[in-house]
């Protein structure tokens, strides 16, 4: 007797067959991997997310609120040890933003930008916000050409 596996391969995220995702029960705190869960749950048109978050992180969603990238985010703790927050996406005709963010910066390689270069780069791409880490903190790239101060450019979001 032959058994097909089709139907249970293609659903990897069901706890029946064992496939529960176990990279989610890992505490990874890094902006590439909250930006990778921002994605994907964009692409599957989910309004919310649930992660853990860190100090950092927090930075990162303010600034993604700011700029338009996420909706809103609310902090929960279940208990001491587990810190989590939801994360509710923004839409516009029921097309996710998030889709068009991309980190440039890495632990591999640095993108360090420049206040002149910045000014060009802003003139160029009008629609687009640049996420810059300076001695200021984690600004877009309108604070830092108020600021008029350059630093690593970490990502980058067009509309």
């Amino acid at each position: 007797m032959e058994t097909s596996l089709i139907g249970k391969a293609l659903d990897f995220g069901s706890n029946e067959y064992g496939f529960e995702s176990h990279v989610s029960k890992l505490y990874n705190y890094s902006p590439i991997f909250l930006i990778n869960q921002i994605k994907l749950y964009s692409a599957r048109k989910a309004y919310k997310l649930e992660t853990f978050y860190s100090k950092k992180l927090l930075k990162y969603l303010s600034i993604f609120k700011r700029i338009g990238l996420i909706n809103q985010f609310v902090l929960k703790q279940d208990n001491i040890v587990k810190k989590k927050v939801d994360i509710y996406l923004f839409y516009y005709n029921l097309v996710p933003l998030s889709k068009n963010y991309k980190l440039l910066s890495r632990s591999s390689r640095k993108f360090y930008i420049s206040y002149h270069a910045l000014r060009l780069l802003s003139k160029r791409t009008k629609a687009s916000v640049f996420l810059i880490s300076t001695n200021r903190g984690l600004i877009s790239h309108h604070e830092a050409l108020k600021f008029k101060i350059g630093g690593l450019l970490i990502g980058f979001f067009s509309v």
